[in-house]
């Protein structure tokens, strides 16, 4: 018996910074968009906010990729802290208000957050291209679409 096996990683290797993102995620694959975008996953068998009235509540699904430039961007990503509470929405770096027509524009660390609230459902995008070179470089030329809806209470 080999007790100096060498123990395989689960974090391939896209980039020193994916996999330094992703080790803060837990090293899984694919990433959590909450991590990838700067913010951090909500933990597994944490109770979702109280819902309240409007468009309060946590939200989930997927940020799927729509441009992948550098090839290194994931497909898709699950998105499990996407969190409304007044008018402003938290999501991974971005905080700011929704507006009273249901849309967010929204900007942070060089990316762009955009799109709008219809009902209980969330659809719009996050646009990588723009962000700092040092944090953003493996998702430097990436767009991806994201599509989430409010947990019930």
């Amino acid at each position: 018996m080999n007790h100096y096996q060498r123990r395989s990683s689960s974090c391939p290797m896209t980039g020193a910074a994916v996999c330094i993102a992703i080790a803060l995620a837990g090293c899984s694959w694919p990433p959590s968009a909450d991590v990838m975008f700067g913010g951090v996953p909500r933990s597994a068998g944490s109770r979702p906010p109280a819902a309240g009235g409007g468009l309060n509540g946590l939200y989930v699904g997927t940020a799927d990729i729509e441009l992948n430039g550098n090839l290194a961007c994931p497909d898709t990503m699950p998105i499990t802290n996407f969190e409304v509470t007044g008018d402003v929405v938290r999501f991974g770096a971005f905080a700011g208000p929704i507006a009273p027509d249901g849309t967010v524009s929204l900007r942070a660390r060089g990316m762009v957050f955009n799109g709008r609230f219809t009902g209980s459902e969330f659809n719009g995008r996050v646009d990588t291209t723009s962000g700092p070179d040092v944090i953003m470089r493996p998702l430097k030329t990436c767009l991806y679409a994201i599509r989430v809806h409010r947990l019930s209470a």
